[in-house]
């Protein structure tokens, strides 16, 4: 089976500095998180297998103490590698940048109260523009043509208005795609789901408007039929699910209690999971990264 134009989401570790209600990566007090040593293993068993194309997420991943070292090991295994930040940790990035293909920062509001409700800090605009303009810097003095920016954004009834603020900004940066996305019912999206939503026909006007106003702007929507079985995610201990819309089928963990690599639960994984939508996905995510 070909898995060479998928893309696999790895939460590296669980810890946050931030606390944002729609979160649904893992749980951040998760215990049992990987060694260096299995994450290596893990990364060159995924490498073995086919995989070439690694996004990684947490918590936050530049809280991991390990990141640096993963990411120069699995560059030298032959994977292509993207990190999602919040982006708080500017300091840490040129250390990756050399490593990676894709960088994400999300931008979900630019006024104080929408800063707080999305993203529980009012310092985050601050620290985006601080981090993308270091990876902007980065794109243009490197001359690295491999070397991309992606922008996502949360959509909810508190940072709607704020979208064309975003649009003109962005528009007027070197970024490659601005991912908008809405809040689903997983993790804790579920809880705040009613509170935080805005109809999907509000939704799309907007965007359509933006396009339409914005051609600079490279943009695309995640709806819901982009989700069906097309992500396949691994959390800090290995455990290893796939998305379907708002729920998920976990199998288990993929580095056994003694370290060794699950190849026959990977191969129900794969048989699961729709690879067709999975490339879908990450073109719209990552555009012309997986050929």
């Amino acid at each position: 089976m070909n898995l060479s134009n998928i893309a696999i989401d790895y939460m590296i570790n669980a810890p946050c500095n931030l606390s944002c209600p729609f979160c649904y990566g893992p749980p951040p007090n998760l215990k049992n998180e990987l060694s260096l040593i299995q994450k290596l293993n893990l990364a060159e068993n995924l490498v073995s297998k086919g995989v070439k194309f690694i996004v990684i997420a947490g918590g936050e991943p530049f809280i991991c103490g390990d990141l640096e070292n993963f990411c120069k090991a699995s560059y030298q295994y032959g994977l292509k590698i993207g990190i999602q930040t919040n982006g708080f940790y500017t300091e840490k990035l040129n250390s990756v940048f050399p490593l990676i293909d894709w960088i994400a920062f999300p931008l979900d509001g630019i006024s104080n109260e929408s800063q707080i409700k999305m993203r529980t800090s009012s310092k985050h605009y601050t620290k985006f523009i601080d981090s993308v303009s270091l990876a902007i810097e980065y794109k243009r003095t490197k001359n690295n043509p491999s070397f991309k920016i992606k922008i996502g954004a949360v959509i909810s009834k508190y940072n709607i208005n704020e979208l064309e603020s975003m649009a003109l900004f962005l528009s007027k940066t070197n970024i490659d795609v601005w991912k908008l996305y809405r809040i689903r019912k997983r993790g804790n999206g579920e809880m705040v789901f009613e509170d935080y939503h805005v109809h999907d026909d509000i939704v799309l006007e907007k965007i359509n408007y933006l396009k339409t106003k914005y051609t600079s702007l490279n943009i695309y929507y995640s709806s819901d039929n982009l989700t069906h079985d097309s992500y396949i995610i691994i959390d800090p201990d290995s455990t290893t699910y796939v998305i379907n819309q708002s729920s998920q089928k976990i199998f288990g963990k993929l580095i056994t209690e003694t370290g060794m690599f699950n190849g026959d639960l990977w191969r129900m994984i794969i048989e699961y999971a729709n690879l067709k939508m999975i490339t879908i996905n990450i073109e719209q995510s990552f555009p012309g990264w997986v050929k």
